[in-house]
């Protein structure tokens, strides 16, 4: 499909654990937005935490869930946690199943001053089971702990943030400045940005919830 300024997507259509995920456009390059023309688009229920030094984000959304399960809502995904510090100087990177509680380390240690990315390919892959069982089920809301450099290049969590999108599901996920640009052009839509309040993140989860909740 051909979106606004020559704007190429590739169309989605997965199904995993069994259930079907509806065709989906998202866009592939860097280039301006693309405009719905299809009257069957899914509206993309999408939006993103910047990451900004002496904010702890991830604490932010950690609150957010622990408040939309006591409103009754499930929330699948990863959130990002930290370890203990390396030989090297650096804190394990983790990421923590939000339904288990499972820990998952997603980073390797390749000693100080390594140039290349030290993200596990192995660790990564068990995130991304994570996230496609949470839309599989599906969960009312889905948090994803980072669009980082991997993903803007097309990699890492990309494909399972992307499905997560098509199958109409809200979806929470942390984004640096610099990336910001490379989130606009993957969604192909306006970037909706939320403040570092648990509060606000947890009502917009709420209002965009795939289900309301039966209450009493």
């Amino acid at each position: 499909m051909i979106g606004a300024a020559g704007s190429r997507s590739r169309t989605y259509p997965l199904c995993v654990f069994g259930y079907i995920v509806p065709s989906c456009p998202i866009t592939e390059e860097k280039t301006a937005p693309m405009q719905p023309d299809q009257a069957n688009d899914p509206v993309l229920r999408v939006a993103a935490l910047r990451i900004a030094d002496g904010v702890d984000v991830d604490g932010v959304i950690r609150h957010a869930i622990d408040i939309l399960r006591a409103r009754g809502l499930s929330v699948g995904g990863v959130v990002q946690r930290f370890g203990p510090p390396r030989p090297s100087g650096k804190r394990t990177m983790l990421v923590q199943d939000i339904q288990t509680g499972e820990l998952i380390p997603i980073d390797q240690d390749l000693g100080p001053g390594a140039l290349i990315c030290t993200l596990d390919p192995e660790g990564l892959a068990v995130a991304s089971v994570i996230l496609r069982r949470a839309i599989a089920a599906p969960v009312d809301v889905v948090v994803v702990n980072r669009f980082g450099k991997l993903e803007a290049a097309g990699e890492g969590l990309r494909a399972d943030v992307a499905e997560a999108l098509c199958a109409g599901l809200p979806v929470l996920i942390a984004v640096q400045d610099s990336l910001l640009a490379d989130w606009r052009a993957f969604i192909g839509a306006d970037v909706h940005l939320l403040p570092p309040d648990a509060d606000l993140v947890a009502e917009w989860a709420w209002t965009n919830a795939a289900r309301s909740p039966v209450t009493a």
